[in-house]
């Protein structure tokens, strides 16, 4: 399994994934990082990378 590295390598995981991914992050310790990324996004002037941050964000199973 590829573990995402991306906000919107997150937006490609299947829902019934998540929780395995998830997981596998923490594992890896490599939540964190992933994790900083989608807070870039959500800081961006852009709102197209706003709006991914946040689909990420949900995706994990995070509430806004």
């Amino acid at each position: 399994m590829r573990l995402p590295a991306e906000p919107a390598e997150v937006l490609d995981i299947p829902e019934s994934d998540i929780p395995e991914v998830v997981g596998a992050l923490v594992a890896e310790k490599r939540l964190s990082t992933l994790m900083s990324a989608i807070h870039a996004n959500l800081w961006s002037d852009d709102p197209a990378l706003r709006q991914q941050g946040t689909a990420a964000l949900r995706r994990l199973g995070f509430p806004d």
